[in-house]
Parts: C-alpha cells; structure tokens; sequence
C-alpha cells in the first residue's frame, strides 16, 4: 500500500469511526479503528511485535473515560494517553497537540457560549482526526 492510501484510510476512518462510536456503537472507536490501524501496519510492512503492541494499546487508551461524569484529571490523563500508543513508532509534535486539542474542544462543548459552535459530535470528529493524524505521520514515517 502506498503512503497516500494509508493517510486517506487512516484519517477519514479516525474521524468516522470517532464519531460512530460516541453514537451508535462503542467498539468502532475502541476496537476497530485500532484494527485499521493494525492492517494498514500491515499494508505498511511495519513489524508483527510492535503492531501487536500498538494494537492493544489503542484498544486500551480507546477505552478510557472521558465523558461529563469523569473529573477533569481523568480527562486529562485520558487525553495524554490518547498519543501515548503512537510513540511505539516514534515522536511527532501531534503527541502534544492531539491531548491539547481534545482537552480544548470538550471544554469548549460543555461552556454554553460555545457550546452550540462546538457540539459534541464536531468534537467527536476533531478528536478522531488529531488522534489518526498522531498515528498516520509515526506509523508512515517508519
């Protein structure tokens, strides 16, 4: 596969997938994106170990708490964790923005002069797109 294929795959399933998973079923977020992700490592011929690894530290992280009931150190380690699986690859400053990004729209979601601007599924979409990004630039990189 190609490098473009794989950006296209990455970030559009990132963002649809993000979204589908706050609305209807869970798992598309938790479980299958990082499936994609896994193929498209694949595709990519990065290394069986690593992706195994990568994998279920995205089901992991993917998994984590981070809805209006959770405090916002939760939300906080939540968002830090959402880079962490990528650094398996290797570093990109979206390993700073992606916790940064998400932490600024959820809040700006849930503050009423804002809130109709930044519904939470435009957020749902932001963070799918900053975390697939996060991965696609490590994971092609390699």
């Amino acid at each position: 596969m190609d490098k473009e294929t794989a950006l296209i795959i990455i970030i559009s399933s990132g963002v649809l997938l993000w979204m589908a998973g706050g609305k209807w079923w869970k798992p598309w977020r938790r479980f299958i994106f990082p499936l994609v992700l896994n193929f498209i490592g694949i595709k990519l011929g990065l290394k069986q170990i690593d992706l195994i690894c990568f994998t279920i530290a995205n089901i992991i992280v993917y998994s984590l708490p981070y809805g209006e009931k959770t405090p916002w150190l939760g939300k906080f380690l939540t968002a830090i964790a959402f880079s962490l699986p990528s650094i398996i690859w290797g570093y990109t400053g979206w390993v700073f923005l992606t916790p940064i990004i998400f932490l600024v729209t959820f809040k700006l979601s849930n503050w009423k002069p804002t809130a109709k601007m930044f519904m939470w599924k435009v957020c749902e979409a932001i963070t799918g797109l900053t975390v697939a990004i996060t991965n696609c630039i490590v994971m092609i990189g390699k």
